[in-house]
């Protein structure tokens, strides 16, 4: 047929449909078949394509199931897609739902599957002349007639067909124009209630699982007769599609194969005696045209079957690798050669290749040949010596035994997960080691089993107890103890008690005893520690240990305070390593021989942890700095002897305290540039203090607040503990640390441009109310006569007080300072020589206050220097206050300036231009700072607020008038200002010229009435156009 262009009108062609349960089935019929020509289409369609294939020609009669097989495999989705592209001529076909009932199925069973009952089903069913085969009535005509116009729309779609069956060659599987789903669904509902009715004996709820539909062709001149044959399938069922002319394609039954008239003796002999041969297994190695064969577990041999020995599939859906069971026997036709009878399709799961020896045992030992660590080798078998079962030691070279084992075998342990309730095991597994490969002299369990095939004995299931790496590794470990301190996502660290890191474990290592443990921080272990490589470490065998075993330290005071000397460095910040740092001791203590006067102070002991110094957190710094006061308990290490500070379960002020958890507290803050001062505004994310000790604002963000922790740590240090929740607030005084942020371009009021100095403030420590002192009352009830009046502004004038006041000095209003440089003035009674160096860069203003005081404390015994800072030249740098001699550069400052000074960077209060006038580089000579006189004060300045809230209401002050007031000094700004004035006397002046007085007349603005006292004033023009106000 050509099936690219058109199709050749048959004459008499005949249809026959079939179906059976379980994949095969014949029938017969005929019908004429009217051929078109073929719709084009596009050119690039999967429809145009499929026509376009050359379809091998089919030719064999008997056996052709497998005909053109590469073809079809080739081409099956192609096929597929353009039979969808065609699309059916009568979708209603296709599904078998109430309206095909309705619609296709005879009248008389419409009314029995209404009914749903199958003795009714089986009332329709009536005996044919050959033995156990009956006939129904299923389809109407109307059915039968759009099937052909079916077959027909696909016979001119040109798309290739394959045949039908082994015996005939021309038709239609129903599958492959989709009506499969249709034919399975009328088989559950009718057909295998039918069979499992009528062939109680003979077919089961297995053998009705599957079906195989198809159509017959028959004409003259291809396929005109169907050749006697004994069907495959359990249940056949075959469908006349020409009931009009049945006579005319007789099918004749000559019975059911063996039941009735085609079974004999010499069969059920030869039947029973197939029944006694021994059953075996095996897979289906290769497949032929109507035979295969079977790869054996049992024997070593491949064994012939023929495709009729096949019994609970179709021959056709049994495929290469699919599991088998069968009987082995002499073959019918070869006595000499074994063959495989009754084959039937088994379950992956079970067919065993293995038979365990001992089941349920499981054998150790150590291998004695692995495999190559590529399949390059001819060698695929490695060999383990199995250990004796008394002592798990080698046996004897003659009588020890060998297994072999296979790649297949050995299968690495997946990862433990990450669950920390653990349970006992006998694998001591390196997780570190566990290769993809067995290596030499490693020690294995396995299960003992026999190979089927060639009775060969195998190590199957094979784990990994210990590698021989491991047990060199083992062999030199040593024992230790520590604790747990952190737990990740399988694994985890230890701090060991013989070593300074920590040391890495995995779950898998870890021995609990009790099965419903749970692993935790601070549990105590025993371990052993062997070396990785690369100077790395792990742990195995991890027991618990009970707890208060493992010791750390010994304790050698409680309690103890003392002063950073040099701050650690976190190991996450800006530094490349953890800095370790030192704090002497505020009295030193004795421990056997020696007086111990300074501890190590490592970063993680430091009191609130750390903080991001930056945006991005990549940099971390301490909350504590040189010059803090901590409280804590002094401790040496087992492990080398290092004495240190510990955390210490005593509170400030406190010999005990209830708290949970040790801490190291911070008892005072360094005083080097703290300052005091009261919020004045917070805004997103920052804020500005007012600062007490001179008119200027502060900027801060607000992270720079210390933790809570230190804050009532600090707070109970200064004697200041409130009950009160202090929170950050306007209004609210604080202490904090001064530094230089930096300097900024402004201009003044003459047009001059000038350098602001911007300060920042940082670690604030919010305080109780009433703790900064802001002003001052210098006298209380003074006598002071009214030395002048303000013309220009009413209630205000110049006072004269009747002795002389002196203000505050400026140890009182630099109270933080002046305690800091006492402080060193005490440290110089101890120490010949020392120094400190202020954390920060401080304003010019605040280094004339500086050096002024240190001056007139220190009488000369103190020296004021500088230490540069790298990067800044507008500022000679941070302050350094030392005496006897001391160095400011120590090699401590140089690391945490990453080496930047030189003994030629410091800078001295004096220092002037270069001594060579010939350098370039010059430094301005610093003007030396004036010594700060507090002179008496006599005469003062007055205004409305100055006044009693008596006298506001009142007659303004005259000159000469006697007065009573109190004299305060703002400590901000150092101004002193009168408050609270009373008067005593009045001496009302006397005009000159009465008359005048009397006569004279104004024009003004009344500028104030008080009602209560029934006076005013009004502001009067003269002649000469000035103001002034009168009563």
């Amino acid at each position: 047929l050509d099936c690219v262009h058109s199709l050749t009108r048959v004459t008499q062609p005949s249809y026959m449909e079939g179906t059976c349960d379980n994949n095969n089935c014949d029938s017969a019929n005929n019908k004429n078949i009217h051929h078109d020509n073929i719709i084009s289409s596009s050119s690039s369609s999967p429809l145009t394509r499929a026509r376009q294939l050359e379809v091998p020609p089919v030719t064999k009669s008997v056996r052709g199931e497998t005909e053109g097989q590469e073809f079809w495999d080739e081409h099956e989705v192609l096929l597929r897609e353009a039979r969808e592209e065609y699309g059916p001529l009568h979708p209603q076909l296709y599904h078998l739902n109430e309206d095909f009932v309705a619609n296709f199925f005879d009248i008389p069973l419409q009314n029995v599957l209404r009914s749903r009952s199958v003795a009714q089903l089986q009332s329709l069913v009536y005996p044919t002349e050959a033995d156990n085969v009956f006939a129904f009535k299923l389809f109407n005509e109307k059915f039968v007639e759009l099937l052909i116009e079916e077959l027909e729309h696909y016979d001119r779609s040109g798309i290739p067909i394959r045949r039908p069956n082994g015996m005939n060659r021309y038709g239609f599987l129903l599958q492959q124009i989709g009506m499969q789903q249709m034919m399975t669904d009328l088989s559950r509902v009718i057909l295998q209630p039918l069979a499992l009715t009528l062939f109680p004996q003979n077919a089961s709820l297995a053998d009705v699982q599957e079906n195989y539909p198809f159509v017959v062709r028959y004409h003259p001149n291809t396929d005109n007769n169907l050749r006697p044959h004994a069907d495959a399938s359990v249940i056949t069922i075959n469908v006349c599609l020409h009931p009009s002319s049945q006579e005319d394609s007789p099918l004749y039954f000559q019975g059911v194969r063996q039941i009735g008239t085609i079974t004999n003796t010499d069969n059920n002999n030869y039947n029973n005696k197939i029944l006694d041969l021994p059953l075996e297994q095996g897979l289906v190695c290769g497949l032929k045209d109507s035979f295969g064969f079977i790869y054996c577990a049992d024997r070593e041999e491949e064994l012939f079957f023929h495709y009729s020995q096949v019994q609970n599939i179709h021959p056709s859906d049994l495929k290469v690798d699919d599991c088998i069971s069968f009987r082995v026997g002499p073959s019918k036709n070869n006595p000499d050669k074994m063959a495989g009878f009754l084959v039937e399709k088994l379950d992956v799961e079970e067919l065993q290749w293995d038979v365990e020896e001992h089941p349920g045992k499981r054998f150790k030992g150590i291998v004695e040949r692995a495999l190559p660590r590529n399949n390059s080798s001819s060698v695929m078998e490695g060999s383990i010596k199995i250990l004796s079962e008394d002592d798990e030691e080698e046996s004897d070279e003659k009588t020890a035994k060998f297994i072999k084992f296979t790649a297949m075998d050995y299968q690495p342990q997946p990862e433990p997960s990450s669950d920390r309730s653990f349970r006992r095991s006998n694998s001591s597994s390196s997780f570190s080691g566990a290769s993809s490969r067995l290596g030499l002299n490693d020690v294995v369990e396995f299960t003992l089993v026999t190979y089927r095939r060639n009775k060969t004995q195998y190590a199957r299931n094979i784990t990994l107890i210990q590698s021989d790496r491991e047990r060199q590794r083992l062999a030199n470990a040593s024992l230790e103890q520590g604790i747990v301190i952190t737990l990740k996502d399988g694994f985890g660290f230890l701090k060991s008690n013989k070593r300074r890191g920590e040391v890495y474990f995995h779950y898998s290592q870890v021995q609990f005893e009790d099965e419903d443990v749970e692993l935790t921080t601070g549990q105590e272990m025993e371990f052993l520690v062997v070396g990785e490589g690369n100077e790395k470490i792990s742990a195995r065998q991890v027991k618990l240990l009970p707890k208060g075993t493992v010791k750390f330290r010994h304790l050698l005071a409680e309690g103890v305070s003392g002063v950073i000397t040099r701050c650690p460095h976190p190991s996450d910040s800006r530094y490349s390593s953890d800095f370790v740092g030192e704090v002497i001791l505020t009295n030193p203590i004795q421990h056997e021989e020696n007086t111990i006067t300074t501890v190590a102070f490592f970063s993680n002991d430091a009191p609130g942890g750390t903080y991001a110094e930056n945006r991005d957190g990549s940099s971390m710094g301490l909350w504590v700095r040189e010059g803090d006061t901590l409280l804590f308990d002094v401790v040496q290490e087992i492990l080398d002897g290092l004495i240190r500070l510990y955390p210490t379960k005593c509170n400030v002020g406190e010999e005990e305290t209830n708290e949970a958890k040790p801490s190291v507290k911070l008892v005072a803050t360094s005083l080097a540039g703290r300052q005091e001062g009261v919020i004045h505004a917070i805004i997103n994310g920052y804020g500005f203090i007012h600062c007490s000790e001179r008119p200027i604002d502060v900027y801060f963000k607000l992270y720079e607040l210390l933790p809570e922790s230190l804050q009532s740590d600090l707070l109970k240090g200064l004697d200041l503990s409130t009950k009160e929740k202090l929170t950050l607030d306007v209004g609210v005084e604080v202490q904090f640390d001064l530094a230089l942020q930096k300097s900024i371009a402004s201009r003044s009021s003459n047009g001059r441009g000038r350098e602001k100095e911007s300060l920042k403030a940082q670690r604030l420590l919010l305080l109780p109310p009433n703790t900064v002192l802001q002003n001052k009352t210098l006298v209380m009830g003074m006598k002071a006569v009214v030395q002048k009046e303000d013309p220009k502004q009413p209630y205000a004038g110049t006072i004269e007080l009747e002795e002389q006041v002196v203000p505050m000095t400026d140890e009182e209003r630099h109270p933080l300072l002046t305690k800091f440089l006492n402080s060193i003035l005490e440290r110089m009674e101890k120490q010949e020589s020392g120094s400190v160096i202020y954390h920060d860069m401080q304003s010019h203003r605040d280094e004339e206050v500086i050096l002024s005081m240190t001056q007139s404390l220190g009488n000369g015994k103190l020296s004021v220097t500088h230490v540069p800072v790298a990067g800044e030249s507008k500022y000679s740098g941070r302050i350094c206050i030392s005496w006897g001699g001391a160095a400011c550069n120590t090699e401590e400052e140089r690391k945490s300036n990453d080496g930047a000074i030189t003994d030629e960077d410091v800078i001295t209060s004096d220092d002037g231009m270069d001594d060579d006038p010939s350098s370039t580089k010059r430094r301005k000579r610093k003007k030396k700072p004036k010594k700060n006189l507090k002179r008496p004060v006599s005469l003062v300045r007055y205004d409305k607020h100055s006044l009693s809230d008596e006298l506001r209401n009142a007659i303004p002050l005259a000159e000469g008038d006697i007065v009573t007031c109190d004299v305060v000094q703002s400590r901000r700004s150092g101004l002193v200002t009168l408050a609270n004035i009373k008067v005593v006397e009045r001496k009302t002046p006397v005009p000159e010229n009465q008359d005048d007085q009397e006569a004279s007349m104004g024009v003004g603005i009344i500028t104030e009435v008080v009602n209560s006292r029934k006076f005013g004033f009004i502001a009067l023009f003269d002649d000469r156009a000035s103001r002034r106000e009168v009563l």
